[in-house]
């Protein structure tokens, strides 16, 4: 509650807003105050049934998961603030209020926590390990309890990376349209644009300018001839279903003049009749759009029915292709306007940033484990199922074609930032018992039913949340609650399984 109000509040101060379609990510940072608080409790209530004190059993417990907490919070609130290096706006604002939020927890867990429980009673009885957590933990010990298994289960994990790794990159980037990629295909909305675009031309419009650079240019018939040229070569190249220009505006009007005899739908070849024809041109309020007022420039609009990715880069690709082969001093044309000349732009900048973000959050992560747990195994031992999720999660997008725009880029973004939690908590808990002596079976076990107890406990509770966003009228904000969900299943077992395993390969017992 105190890291919601505060974050809330900041957000509030610093102007920002909350983009609806992103509020599943302040459900996944509200989660990770929960995270840490369990990992305490759970520490404090075991300490103080073997100690019975009640203040030794908190300064104890805080005094082992201060620096795995403080580098877990870090870890959330840098990864998240590496969003930022993005070039889109909502990115960066929601890097800034996010790791404000991830930053308020530090306060709410590391210092409230403690005088809370100073404040409460000890726990009465020492609670018991459920059978199904028992059964669940029993099965997680298996695959680090023989050599073999632990063999397997690394050849199975390099075999998983590598194979996920290679259909991730299979993800496609702004493949639906907007309105099928938020809103369920039956909303009227995508019900009246698929209307729209089977019985007229298409709602979807590519904007080039001609622009001459001098006064009146525009009207020139070199300039309107190349324009038609370029028209003529964007319906034939790209499938443009039709064109609308200010060349073809004036051979309308040149039909017109002559009994809308189609012979006579051609170009003047007379500069006193385009003079005309746009003088009558620019008594219409409707056909200003056709030209600037000072005629230097001139839009160029292209309609298509449907798009992808795929087609936004060919239609971008031939009109530049064009623009190269028939550079002329009369005229230039600048790319790109519209709803699909936006859109290019925006999923160029998403394709970039998504991996981009990627990168800077693992380098990010990576430093942080190796300063604060001085050691390169630690990484090591980390990163693996660190990737192993966010690779499958990739893989998931793809085969259930849930679209990599800029909505869903921070949702997908943020999860390798605060996934590693897990396994910060996982491995501490491991390297202390290992440090009391325990060997690395028995630290391995009773690290899973005590702090993977407290893993399952929040990956669980945190999904048992998400269901509810399953039921969401917006088709995004349902998928996104699947995507966080399956990120927070494999971020989770990922962790159970596999740090374990290369635990007891790579470190020693003391």
């Amino acid at each position: 509650i105190l890291s919601g109000v505060w974050a809330i509040g900041c957000t509030k101060i610093l102007g920002f807003e909350l983009d609806p379609l992103l509020l599943v990510v302040p459900v996944l940072l509200s989660a990770r105050a929960l995270s840490h608080s369990v990992q305490i409790m759970e520490t404090y209530c075991e300490l103080f049934f073997k100690t019975k004190d009640k203040y030794q059993s908190i300064l104890k417990s805080f005094s082992e998961l201060y620096t795995p907490a403080l580098l877990s919070i870090l870890t959330d609130g840098l990864g998240i603030l590496t969003i930022g290096v993005s070039g889109i706006p909502l990115m960066w604002k929601l890097a800034i209020y996010s790791s404000l939020w991830i930053g308020s927890i530090f306060l709410g867990v590391l210092t409230l926590s403690p005088v809370m429980l100073l404040l409460f009673g000890p726990p009465k009885a020492e609670r018991k390990i459920s059978y199904f957590y028992e059964r669940f933990s029993s099965f997680h010990t298996i695959f680090s309890r023989k050599k073999l298994y632990t063999f397997l289960t690394l050849i199975f994990l390099i075999i998983a990376l590598i194979t996920s790794g290679i259909m991730g990159r299979k993800l496609k980037v702004g493949n639906v349209m907007p309105g099928h990629a938020i809103l369920k295909s039956d909303h009227p909305y995508n019900v009246a644009m698929d209307k729209v675009n089977s019985y007229f031309y298409g709602a979807n419009q590519f904007v080039v300018i001609a622009d001459t650079g001098r006064e009146g240019g525009i009207k020139e018939i070199e300039v309107l001839q190349k324009i038609e040229e370029f028209e003529r070569f964007m319906v034939e190249e790209t499938g443009a279903t039709a064109s609308l220009s200010l060349s073809m505006a004036v051979k309308l009007i040149m039909k017109i003049f002559h009994e809308n005899d189609p012979n006579w739908e051609v170009l003047p070849y007379k500069a006193r009749d385009v003079g005309a024809i746009t003088y009558t041109l620019s008594g219409g309020r409707e056909m200003q759009r056709l030209f600037s007022e000072d005629f230097k420039s001139s839009p160029i609009t292209f309609f298509y029915k449907t798009f992808s990715n795929e087609k936004l880069k060919e239609i971008v690709k031939k009109a530049q292709e064009f623009i190269d082969k028939n550079k002329d001093e009369k005229v230039s044309f600048k790319l790109a306007g519209g709803l699909l000349g936006v859109l290019y732009a925006v999923n160029d900048e998403v394709e970039r940033s998504y991996w981009l973000i990627l990168e800077v959050v693992l380098l990010t992560v990576g430093v942080l484990v190796v300063v604060f747990m001085r050691s390169f195994k630690s990484l090591i031992i980390l990163l693996p199922s660190l990737l192993l999720s966010q690779f499958l999660s990739e893989v998931f997008m793809y085969l259930t074609k849930i679209d990599m725009n800029i909505n869903s880029l921070p949702v997908a973004a943020v999860g390798i930032g605060v996934g590693i939690d897990y396994g910060i908590y996982l491995l501490s808990r491991i390297e202390s018992l290992l440090e009391s002596g325990l060997s690395k079976d028995e630290a391995v076990k009773t690290a899973l039913m005590t702090t993977g107890k407290a893993i399952f406990f929040t990956a669980s509770t945190m999904v048992a949340g998400l269901v509810f966003w399953f039921f969401s009228p917006m088709k995004f904000t349902a998928e996104m609650a699947l995507l966080l969900t399956i990120l927070m299943i494999l971020n989770m077992d990922g962790t159970l399984i596999f740090v374990p395993v290369i635990s007891k390969v790579l470190l020693k017992e003391r």
